[in-house]
């Protein structure tokens, strides 16, 4: 059997995430997790990394990302809660791609063209599924704006979904391609437009193709905008092929400098057996005009897992024939999100199978034929697709949630994995046309004993890439298989097993008739199953040459965000103004040049583009008119950000697009540079109802008693905080919860961050480990600190703190200046301050409120954490509470400024 390869469609993707992939160390901000795993990715020879969905989803942080709100929101404004993504913000986003291309690794994106979710407000019009009005924020209307007046980017009406009056479900029974598994369920049909029935304030007028002409004008945008390579496509059997067609052909040949050729790697996950997916791949790339969109191998891998699951059963004569025959662009793999879905243990460690979850039945790491299961991928045609848990060991080692990505002790490699990769890109496997050795083609095969077996051929089968590698593959358990065959490698070649199964070298002798001898799945020899052969004398290992990174930003009033909590970037140059627009954000490798191009829509204005440090210094600029261009080298590494403005105050509006081209490092290094987008808030705060003054700290008595929840508290009203934090057991010395808060300004309406901490009994306001500094994911700068507690008064900082992730103390405990207003804190002992106590309605004041609403109706009942009576923190509630404390405080007030009901 022969097939030509393509010879650049062999590159080998790892999946660079699990289902719910999460670091505690890395919260929230899995990009910065693969930037420091990329130089162990390049070294391992992987040629691209397969990242999960980075548009803002519905679920917030809180969503692994398959139920997509705003395509336009990339980690970048202020909506569902978040500025964030569960994968990072946008700058750490646009990092990872900038750092990965140094690297030598391509970025394929997974992207959802089928479905949306998370609208906010019904349309009664629609007549199935109602939550179909979705209206985004933009920096034209942040989120305050009314819903319905948000004027971001690609609005969205019942029309535009399943069923509509153009595409309605077909005999009112949905099918693949109109039924809402995961969401409302976008229709590419032309005549699915229209307007919303309610939803007025912001309401423009669409037209035939919408659907597919938006999200093909948003899938150029995205190229552009973060540089990535490729593509997976997610339930690409649910939408129409055609569509599809034209969106890939047009992010291959017509998205101008971002256009990825005929070399652009895209693959969706099409679930079907091999005439199924032939079909489909066909049907796609008819619609483009070329060939522009592979598939993921399922049958193929159904046979993968029969060699697995058949203990040795299976008849390896038969594998050839499970693959795709529509395989130029065909992706091989052995295990994906959708097909590994253990159950865990409280370190992480596989316990069991979630299987009802799993689209195929999972294949174990450590099962002992996974490793011939893994060869087989790699010797067919296609580009082999790794998985995370198949690469890397998080399995056992008790470190998931935990490990640093830089550290092999942590995360350590399967060494068969790295093998099997070495092989293939050393051996140049997909250079060789594909053969499978069969009876037919002079095989013999032999058994442990070598005496002729005709039944041998069952347990093994060899595969050559003319000329550059020959693989066996034996999936026996305890018997080593043989095989003679006669090989396309020239005669007088040397062939080393670099399996490193077998010892010595094979000579090809002149009739080319070489025996392999491939060992058994037990464990007993190096590898289990597989063996490669290749020409001897190959050695070394990978340095791909760092490639530069082209990013787009296109600043218009309808993209980016403008509210204090949003990374405030975007927007176009606003009339008769020289107020700074942020562009955005990259990190360049040292002594690498950066060149920014500007090309706005009114030739004859002049602005200026600035470049600034981190901190905020001014580092260089260009003021000019037209088209035109600049270049720096940054001399260390760390954040750049860009702004632009106008150059004077009679210059028109406009919206300008900012080109950005430069070369990321191959290592990020966070230990030696202030990172913009991490800040650390070190910061001393004592409750005046918990302090102790015969100790000089706090009583534990809620933590000792056990009465501290395990989950932050403040989700409810008055406060109304959504974060996620939480402890698996509540770490000792803990006195309570606390809510910090960053402002921008000593006004209600500046909070820039919020986060849930704990509370030392020393004062030290710590995070989740209960010893560490609380890090925040934002930027170095100066804030105001607001702390909060669920019943003493609320304190902030008088002046803006300067924070970045040093670290740095601020004491409010030392003096009442330390807060802001006049005697803003109790005097607890001499010269110790702290928070008042008895706001037990936390409405900002101490007053009979507290004692007739709060106090009276929880007085002498059952300690619980929604009862904010027990100002003293000592789990009950009594006379001391209301005699020692609120009497005492009666008539005190918060002085932070708080919003007006």
């Amino acid at each position: 059997m022969s097939l030509l390869a393509n010879p650049w469609n062999g590159k080998v993707i790892l999946q660079g995430y699990w289902w719910d992939y999460w670091n505690n160390n890395y919260q929230n901000n899995w990009a910065t997790y693969l930037s420091k795993l990329a130089p162990r990715l390049s070294a391992a020879g992987i040629d691209a990394v397969w990242i999960p969905v980075t548009v803002k989803n519905d679920g917030g942080t809180n969503s692994t990302g398959f139920v997509p709100f705003d395509h336009y929101d990339l980690g970048d404004k202020y909506q569902k809660g978040t500025t964030t993504t569960r994968f990072g913000t946008k700058d750490e986003f646009l990092r990872l791609v900038g750092i990965l291309h140094a690297n030598g690794i391509d970025v394929i994106q997974d992207v959802v063209y089928n479905h949306t979710f998370g609208a906010e407000l019904t349309d009664p019009a629609a007549p199935a599924n109602q939550w179909k009005n979705f209206r985004y924020v933009s920096y034209d209307t942040p989120v305050d704006t009314p819903y319905c007046n948000r004027n971001g980017r690609f609005p969205k009406n019942w029309q535009n979904f399943h069923p509509n009056t153009t595409h309605d479900w077909p005999g009112g029974v949905c099918d693949d391609w109109t039924c809402d598994f995961w969401g409302p369920d976008m229709c590419y049909y032309q005549d699915a437009y229209g307007q919303s029935s309610n939803c007025s304030g912001f309401d423009p007028v669409q037209s035939q193709n919408y659907i597919l002409d938006e999200m093909r004008k948003w899938s150029i945008w995205f190229r552009k905008q973060t540089g990535i390579d490729g593509y997976r496509v997610d339930a690409a059997k649910h939408f129409p092929g055609w569509a599809l067609g034209d969106i890939m052909n047009n992010l291959a040949y017509n998205a101008g400098f971002a256009s990825g050729g005929s070399e652009m790697i895209a693959f969706g996950e099409y679930i079907g057996g091999i005439s199924d997916t032939d079909n489909w791949v066909d049907a796609v790339n008819t619609a483009a005009g070329n060939d522009v969109m592979g598939s993921f191998d399922f049958s193929l891998r159904g046979a993968l897992y029969g060699i697995i699951s058949s203990s040795g059963g299976y008849n390896l004569d038969n594998f050839p024939d499970a693959q795709q025959n529509r395989r130029s662009r065909t992706i091989p793999f052995v295990n994906n999100h959708d097909t590994f879905r253990p159950q865990l243990n409280a370190s992480g460690n596989y316990i069991g199978w979630n299987t009802g979850d799993e689209l195929a039945p999972h294949i174990e790491p450590f099962d002992g034929r996974v490793q011939a299961a893994y060869a087989l991928a790699m010797a067919v045609d296609g580009s082999p697709c790794l998985w995370f848990e198949d690469l890397f060991n998080i399995g056992s080692t008790g470190k998931r949630w935990i490990h640093e990505p830089t550290s092999t002790v942590d995360l350590p490699n399967f060494d068969w994995a790295i093998n099997l990769t070495w092989c293939h890109q050393k051996l140049n496997f997909k250079d060789g046309a594909y053969r499978v050795k069969t009876d037919e083609g002079g095989v013999q095969f032999w058994d442990s004993g070598f005496v002729t077996d005709p039944n041998g051929n069952e347990d093994i089968i060899v595969i050559e890439r003319s000329a550059k590698a020959i693989i066996g593959v034996n999936d026996q358990w305890t018997e080593w298989k043989g095989a003679t065959i006669t090989t396309e490698f020239a005669p007088g070649t040397v062939l080393k097993d670099y399996s490193g199964a077998n010892a010595g070298t094979i000579t090809v002798p002149a009739d080319q008739r070489v025996t392999i001898w491939v060992p058994p799945c037990d464990g007993s020899n190096t590898r289990r199953g597989y063996t490669v052969w290749g020409p001897d004398g190959i050695s070394g290992g990978f340095t791909p040459t760092p490639r530069s990174t082209t990013q787009e930003w296109e600043m218009a009033n309808d993209l980016g965000d403008k509210h204090p909590q949003s990374l405030q970037q975007g927007g176009a140059l606003p009339d008769s103004s020289t107020d700074l627009r942020t562009v955005g954000r990259i990190w360049s490798a040292s002594g690498s040049t950066v060149t920014v191009e500007v090309f706005p829509e009114i030739d004859t204005t002049f602005y200026t583009i600035e470049l600034h440090s981190h901190t905020g210094n001014f580092l260089a600029w260009k003021t000019d008119s037209g088209t035109t261009s600049m270049t720096y080298t940054p001399q260390s590494e760390n954040w750049l950000e860009i702004k632009i403005r106008n150059a004077d105050t009679t210059a028109a509006g406009q919206k300008v697009y900012v080109k950005v081209t430069y070369t990321g490092p191959q290592t990020l290094n966070l230990a030696d540079a202030a990172l913009s987008q991490s800040i650390k808030v070190n910061s001393k705060v004592f409750l005046q109802g918990a302090y102790n003054s015969g100790t000089g700290v706090m009583n534990t008595s809620l933590n000792d008693l056990g009465l501290l929840p395990t989950a932050q508290p403040f989700n409810s009203a008055p406060w109304n905080y959504s974060g996620s934090e939480s402890v698996s057991s509540m770490p000792a010395d803990i006195v309570d919860w606390i809510l910090l808060e960053l402002r921008t300004a000593n006004s209600a309406d500046a909070v820039f961050a919020r986060r849930a901490a704990l509370l030392h009994k020393d004062g030290s306001i710590v995070d989740l480990d209960g010893s560490s500094v609380v890090n925040f994911d934002q930027p170095i700068g100066s804030y105001y600190l607001v702390i909060r507690h669920r019943n003493h008064l609320a304190i902030t900082s008088p002046a803006a703190v300067f924070t970045d992730n040093s670290g740095t103390l601020y004491d409010f405990t030392t003096a009442q200046t330390q807060a802001y207003g006049t005697t803003p804190m109790q005097e607890l002992a001499a010269n110790t301050f702290g928070m008042r106590a008895g706001d037990g309605n936390n409405d900002g004041g101490v007053d009979a409120l507290d004692k007739n609403i709060s106090w009276r109706p929880e007085n002498g009942q059952a300690w619980g954490y929604s009862k904010y009576a027990d100002f003293n923190l000592d789990g009950g509630i009594d006379a001391l509470d209301i005699n020692l404390y609120w009497r005492l405080m009666n008539g005190s007030a918060s002085q932070v400024p708080e919003a007006t009901p």
